[in-house]
């Protein structure tokens, strides 16, 4: 069943990426599949505001399958959290940023990109599923940091190589 479900949804594009230069991903949660479908998270397990599962491994996973399909490099081209507590950010983003980090020898990761600088307007979730790194105001615009904002940049100069 999700050998069958990866191939459905990952395998088709191996033929797609050939001849680029790099493969881009994204990833938000984790999705756990049996044969009725969509596993809910467990009681007390970390979850984003839409009740989505997070494992911070999800991103190294995700990005360790497709370079093993496609052989390509990897940029992380949407990475984030749905969810107005920001202290569950930091600890997602400083977990899969870790996790990714230790792969990186078998894994050629080119850049990553977190999703998003700030609270936007999300097709299914309106204004109510903060991703923002910084807050908005809707009234003023004005944008304020959030403390995953100087985590997030403390984490990226200390990857840079």
């Amino acid at each position: 069943m999700v050998a069958h479900k990866r191939a459905e949804c990952y395998e088709v594009w191996r033929d797609a990426v050939a001849g680029d230069d790099f493969i881009g991903i994204q990833n938000y949660e984790q999705c756990v599949y049996d044969a009725n479908g969509i596993v809910p998270a467990p009681q007390g397990a970390p979850v984003n505001d839409a009740g989505a599962r997070l494992d911070p491994a999800s991103l190294v996973h995700c990005a360790q399958y497709i370079h093993g399909l496609t052989g390509l490099p990897i940029f992380v081209t949407e990475h984030g959290i749905g969810t107005k507590n920001d202290e569950r950010r930091c600890s997602f983003l400083e977990g899969s940023l870790a996790c990714l980090a230790s792969e990186r020898g078998d894994v050629p990761v080119m850049g990553y990109l977190h999703w998003t600088l700030e609270d936007n307007f999300e097709w299914i979730f309106g204004y109510s599923n903060t991703f923002g790194l910084c807050s908005v105001d809707r009234t003023t615009l004005d944008r304020t940091p959030k403390p995953s904002a100087d985590l997030y940049a403390k984490l990226v100069a200390g990857y840079r190589s």
